[in-house]
């Protein structure tokens, strides 16, 4: 199977906030690149209680690129056109999709899944 894992840290709770990106690319089920990128947000700002959760203060991205600097050069085309997983999708989807608005970038018609969805299904009585 053939996709890209992503997942993105955001700075606060609005979704364009987004302060770092990973992705691992799978083809016929092997891992073979990966793309981490620290992101400045729109904003300048990350809440400390979000901190405490991801490690990533003001100081840590106020040097990085913005998403849009990032979308050309880096992330979409690593993305390429295979779908994307996600752990808890809904939410890294809802990133992506807020920070292209917020740039006024085309969004993509990925397919997604949602690993957590399917964990749920595969192990229902244990807590996620």
């Amino acid at each position: 199977m053939n996709f890209v894992a992503i997942d993105f840290e955001t700075a606060k709770y609005s979704r364009e906030s987004a302060c770092s990106v990973g992705l691992v690319k799978y083809v016929n089920g092997e891992k073979i690149d990966t793309f981490y990128s620290l992101i400045r947000p729109p904003v300048l700002y990350v809440r400390p209680d979000f901190t405490d959760i991801h490690g990533l203060t003001v100081e840590d991205v106020k040097d990085a690129p913005n998403f849009a600097q990032l979308w050309e050069s880096a992330i979409k085309p690593f993305i390429d056109n295979l779908p994307l997983v996600a752990h808890n999708a809904q939410f890294d989807m809802s990133v992506l999709h807020a920070v292209l608005d917020w740039y006024e970038l085309p969004v993509p018609n990925y397919y997604y899944f949602d690993s957590l969805a399917v964990a749920k299904k595969m192990w229902p009585d244990f807590e996620c």
